[in-house]
């Protein structure tokens, strides 16, 4: 015989295990957004896919430059941070074709950062380098 404390219907039990699941595999929006936006961390340029730190993001260490940023970021970067000792520099083609320029800044120095790139840079990266020095060229 079984005992009913522990046998729940299957459609509570669907219901219970759908609300515990639900909220973790949707999007994040608000706080809950700006909180995982401080995932950056130390020697990472980090780029996300909507102003504000919000969205899709994705973290390149600088000792590896990056000639594709991959399906899931390419043509996606609206706001960054660069946490990393090295200037960043972003192309708008993989292989580091095409130099960006976001708020006029030929590199991204280190320690800078933008919640909202300007609308010639907004969702257009596809490469980045890192270098020591302010030149990309």
């Amino acid at each position: 015989m079984r005992n009913k404390l522990f046998t729940l219907p299957k459609k509570i039990l669907g219901t219970a295990l759908a609300a515990v699941l639900l909220p973790l595999l949707a999007p994040t929006t608000g706080a809950a957004a700006q909180a995982a936006a401080d995932v950056c961390r130390s020697g990472y340029f980090c780029i996300y896919e909507h102003s504000g730190f919000v969205g899709r993001y994705w973290a390149f260490p600088s000792n590896v430059h990056v000639g594709y940023v991959g399906d899931f970021m390419n043509d996606r970067m609206t706001s960054f941070k660069n946490y990393t000792t090295v200037y960043a520099c972003l192309y708008e083609t993989a292989n580091y074709g095409h130099k960006m320029s976001p708020h006029g800044l030929g590199a991204i120095p280190p320690g800078y950062w933008t919640s909202n790139v300007n609308p010639f840079s907004n969702d257009k990266l596809s490469s980045i380098r890192f270098t020591s020095t302010y030149d990309c060229d």
